[in-house]
This record gives structure tokens, C-alpha cells and sequence, in this order.
């Protein structure tokens, strides 16, 4: 007895290993098969074996609307611990976003405990320079959002929480990306100067200054611009973390110098000058009167951190092709050394690996690292 149209359709996914309507719609159009009732269908029955097994997440809204006006939507959301305390003893910090605007307000914290007090003073602080309330909050379901304590200060405050699902952070997702946006921004800022990891807080509140005067794709304003309607200016803009001179106001007495000798660490949000971190004392101070030296980190000159490097050919090439050539070695060798790649293509059966040895290049000169790698 034939098969109806329905048992048809079911009898195939089955045999087929469960594919999904669309593949079986493919192989009846397109007759990728022989052997296949052309009767089958696409328009399976409900399979529990199919919902057990592939049972995935709801895709997210790509579109997601967006509130058009100022402060009536919040994103936050906590980064930390840090497995290093910075300078100022903080191992979190948290963020506060505009949905409008998309600028971004930031806070380091030594607790968790101390979200609600950010809170409060970036309510404070955003409502007397707009006149305007905020009217809602997206956060997650930490229990620094959860608490009594900040639910019934939103209550209190006429302010509407909205909390993702558990296990779902994508809703939150505006701030789940500024996290990695800022972090990443943090690192590049360290590994370019190679300053010590206790100055991470500085990094990332530095990465959401720079981040609110950089349009974002999509948009040709920037978030500073959208919040202020004014357009921002990066003429004080410098390279982080490079050595400073800065003014000394109250000189110990005539003879003694004038200047001292600074990293720059930040750019100051309520004052117009630099954020200054004094490695002698580790403490941070702020005045206009700098010098910047934007090539040098440390004592090194960061265009000669690669001199230059050779392949087995013998060619050289720029030091900022590194990237582009050494995959999937990435090394940085401070001058004067050199690199020197030297594959060897015996022992193709080995397992590879990389091994590093020190040659002088000349009499005299200072040692060379020699890399090699065995296939």
C-alpha cells in the first residue's frame, strides 16, 4: 500500500538522519537522490527525537530597536575579578551606556558591593546635565543587580529594571560587546608600551575615553557628539603609556629642576589636562604642562622594537609586515636584535616545534635570536 504524502515525508527524515525541512525540500527539488518518492514533502511532522537532540537558542534580533531618546535606556554590566589589583586597589569595574548615544560611562571598583553607589552617582551626575530621568536599566542577573538594596533603590527612583534570562547574556548584549571592545582596547594599550599590568585600570578607563570619540560603524558621529551635540576634539591626544616630562609647580628651590619624569596614564574627564603616573611614587597626578616623548616607553624606541627581520631567502622586509609574514610565530625581539627564520624540512614526520638559540651576529655586537622550527 502506498505511503500518504504526510507518512511519506516523516518516513524519509527518519531514514535520512533527521534533517531539517529545508534540506529535504533541497534534495525533492533538486533531485539529489534517486530512489525518493517525488511525493515527499517537506512538511514534516513535529519531532520530539529532533527538538531532544538540536535544541538550540532562539536566534537574537539583529535590528534591535534602538531608544531614541537620552537616558531612557541604561546598559551595565560588571567586568572582574582581575587577577592583578591595579595601582588604586580595584579588581572590577562597571559601565553604564546610553542606548541613544551609545557613550559610555565607566568605574573602577575594589567590591562588587560598591555597584550601587556607582550607580548613584552616575544618575546623579547624567540627570543634572540633562534634566532628564532615566527610565530604564538592562542588566544581568549578578547579584550586585539583584539585591534588595539596588531593586528597591530603582523602585524609589521610578526606574524599571529589566534583567536577562539566566544563561542568556546576548540580551544584554550592548554591554557584553563594550567588554570586549574595552579589554581589548586595554590590552593593545599595554602591550604597546609594556607597561606593568597595575596600570590596567587606567587602560580601560582610558579605552572608553577613546571610545566615546570614536564613531561607531553605522554611524558617522560619535558617541561624545550624539550625547553633547558638540563635536569632540583629539588635538591633546597622545600615545599611552609614553614617557612624559612634566612640571614641577613648587621647585625645592632655585637650582633644583624644574621638570619630572612621568608616564602618561589617562586624560582627565573634569579638568583640562593629563593624567600623569609618577613611577617613583606610584601615585597619579594631573596638570597641563607636559612634554611628551610618543617614541619612547621605558627607555626604548618603539619603532626600533623589531630592527628588522630575515626569512631563509635572505629578504627584508619592513618591521610592520611582522604580522602579515611570521604567522604563526608572532615574536617581538627588542633592537638591536634580529630575527632569522631558518626552517628545517627535514624530519617531515616529526612533530613540530619551535626552538630558540642565541648567536652573536658579529664580534662585538650583541647576541641575535636564531629561531628555528622543525616539521
Amino acid at each position: 500500500m502506498a505511503l500518504s504524502t504526510q507518512e511519506s515525508s516523516t518516513l524519509w527524515h527518519l531514514r535520512l538522519g533527521h534533517p531539517g525541512s529545508a534540506t529535504l525540500n533541497s534534495i525533492t527539488k533538486n533531485h539529489s537522490v534517486k530512489g525518493m518518492n517525488p511525493a515527499a514533502t517537506p512538511d514534516i511532522i513535529p519531532c520530539d527525537s529532533c527538538v531532544m537532540a538540536k535544541h538550540s537558542k532562539n536566534p537574537f534580533p539583529t535590528n534591535a530597536k534602538v531608544q531614541r531618546n537620552k537616558l531612557e535606556l541604561i546598559h551595565s554590566d560588571v567586568c572582574g575579578p582581575f587577577p592583578t589589583c591595579s595601582y588604586g586597589g580595584s579588581k572590577y569595574f562597571v559601565t553604564f551606556t546610553d542606548d541613544s548615544t551609545k557613550k559610555t560611562w565607566i568605574y573602577l571598583l575594589k567590591q562588587k558591593s560598591q555597584v550601587l553607589e556607582s550607580f548613584k552617582i552616575f544618575k546623579q551626575e547624567v540627570e543634572n546635565l540633562k534634566s532628564i530621568k532615566i527610565l530604564w536599566i538592562r542588566t544581568d542577573n549578578g547579584g550586585e543587580y539583584t539585591s534588595n538594596q539596588f531593586i528597591q533603590f530603582c523602585q524609589e527612583e521610578g526606574i524599571i529594571k529589566q534583567s536577562t534570562v539566566p544563561h542568556t547574556p546576548q540580551q544584554n548584549g550592548i554591554s557584553e560587546r563594550l567588554n570586549r571592545t574595552i579589554l581589548e582596547k586595554a590590552r593593545a594599550l599595554l602591550v604597546h608600551s609594556n607597561r606593568e599590568i597595575e596600570l590596567w585600570g587606567e587602560a580601560v578607563s582610558t579605552a572608553v575615553y577613546l571610545k566615546n570619540r570614536t564613531p561607531p560603524i553605522g554611524s558617522p558621529k560619535t558617541p561624545e557628539e550624539l550625547w553633547s551635540g558638540n563635536v569632540p576634539s583629539i588635538t591633546r591626544l597622545r600615545v599611552w603609556g609614553c614617557n612624559c616630562l612634566f612640571k614641577i609647580e613648587k621647585p625645592e628651590n632655585k637650582l633644583s629642576t624644574r621638570s619630572r619624569r612621568g608616564i602618561l596614564v589617562g586624560y582627565s574627564e573634569t579638568q583640562k589636562g593629563y593624567r600623569i603616573f609618577i613611577p617613583d611614587s606610584k601615585k597619579i597626578t594631573i596638570t597641563r604642562d607636559v612634554k611628551f616623548d610618543e617614541n619612547t616607553f621605558g627607555g626604548t624606541k618603539n619603532q626600533n622594537l623589531i630592527k628588522f627581520f630575515s626569512f631563509n631567502n635572505g629578504s627584508k622586509l619592513p618591521s610592520n609586515t611582522l604580522s602579515n609574514h611570521l604567522n604563526p610565530w608572532i615574536l617581538i625581539i627588542p633592537a638591536p636584535y634580529q630575527i632569522i627564520l631558518t626552517p628545517n624540512h627535514k624530519n617531515q614526520n616529526q612533530k613540530a616545534n619551535q626552538k630558540i638559540t642565541t648567536h652573536p651576529k658579529n664580534q662585538g655586537d650583541q647576541p641575535a635570536y636564531q629561531t628555528s622550527r622543525q616539521n
